[in-house]
């Protein structure tokens, strides 16, 4: 038995799961085949995302070719931690019914202190592939929630890796040496273009905050797609959370000469 089909028994602990849409690979030989699978628990038997229904949902995609070895474990591990990671700091998490079992148990008892209490809960949490080629399997988790507090919170973080190995691909990996000096204007001039921040007004004055000194950084969290490159700033990482996440992509024309053959 494959570690990565040990690791989706353990996942699932006993919950239903559903069979999703298959997830096919283009057809310019890929690097795995993809079916997703849904685990969805929900309150009462209410209709998960309907209006006051306090639900778990989580999506996640399964390699079903029967690959093994190093690359499909670290494939399988980061999708098994990010499904299963703890709803808080010390909670439990290691299978998806221990976290449905948490999440339910903490709605409970908060029902049990406050009277009365009435807005609901939710858990989404999906990650899916971005982009299955030979060279690069970028995969996308993205997560919303709302567990009390003034708002709900969501984030979308990018996990790119070399399908033959498992590594994972770092912006270094792809670019040559001394790329920042051409990349971060470019970057930057997209960032003002997504934002509308008018010529002359400096980040900061916009309600952007990326260092000490204002000057501008690109995340970490990058997704390398067919078309080009997309970087991602989550809500609260560069900016207050009213101004919400940023987004932008570079295509691999505006690239030309930066990366690696």
């Amino acid at each position: 038995m494959t570690k990565q089909l040990i690791a989706v028994l353990l996942l699932l602990g006993g919950c239903r799961v559903e069979p999703s849409e298959e997830n096919p690979p283009p057809s310019s030989s890929p690097s795995y085949v993809f079916q997703m699978k849904t685990i969805e628990q929900t309150l009462d038997g209410c209709t998960a995302g309907a209006e006051g229904c306090t639900y778990l949902r989580l999506d996640f995609p399964m390699i079903t070719d029967n690959a093994d070895g190093v690359a499909v474990d670290a494939i399988t591990d980061a999708v098994h931690g990010f499904i299963t990671e703890p709803l808080q700091p010390g909670g439990s998490g290691h299978t998806a019914q221990e976290l449905i079992d948490e999440f339910f148990a903490s709605y409970a008892e908060l029902r049990r202190r406050v009277a009365n209490y009435g807005l609901p809960w939710f858990v989404e949490r999906k990650a899916f592939v971005v982009n299955n080629a030979p060279d690069i399997l970028c995969l996308s988790f993205a997560s919303r929630s709302f567990m009390g507090g003034a708002h709900g919170n969501a984030t979308i973080t990018f996990e790119n890796f070399n399908p033959r190995t498992g590594e994972r691909v770092e912006l270094a990996d792809l670019f040559v040496n001394g790329y920042e000096t051409k990349l971060l204007p470019l970057a930057e001039a997209r960032f003002r273009e997504v934002r509308v921040i008018e010529e002359g007004m400096t980040l900061a004055e916009a309600g952007f905050s990326f260092s000490e000194n204002g000057t501008f950084t690109l995340p970490d969290n990058f997704a390398v797609e067919k078309d080009g490159l997309t970087f991602y700033y989550n809500a609260y990482e560069v900016a207050p959370y009213a101004l919400g996440a940023t987004e932008l992509t570079l295509s691999y024309e505006e690239l030309d000469g930066l990366l690696k053959e």
